[in-house]
């Protein structure tokens, strides 16, 4: 095989295994739950609810932090809290 031929073989196996990894499958679970509250919104005249919904869904949704449990559930709470405050402002 020649250098580019491996060069490229190399490349596609490194994104299959990234297609089949956890974090592109979380990546795909946050891009959906994130805007779907907002297409639905926007079909459905509450555009505002929508919209709401999806900074929640965004903000509550669980990083890839180093640390226990316990702090990441503390944060997601935090996150839902803000989230609230800021739709009602």
């Amino acid at each position: 095989m020649g250098t580019v031929s491996l060069f490229t073989s190399e490349k596609l196996k490194k994104f299959q295994i990234f297609l089949k990894s956890m974090v592109f499958s979380r990546a795909v679970l946050v891009g959906i739950a994130v805007s779907l509250p907002i297409i639905i919104g926007t079909q459905l005249g509450y555009f505002e609810i929508g919209l709401a919904l999806s900074f929640g869904a965004f903000w509550s949704s669980p990083s890839d932090i180093s640390g226990n449990f316990r702090h990441k559930k503390t944060g997601i709470l935090i996150s839902a809290g803000l989230a609230m405050v800021v739709s009602f402002i």
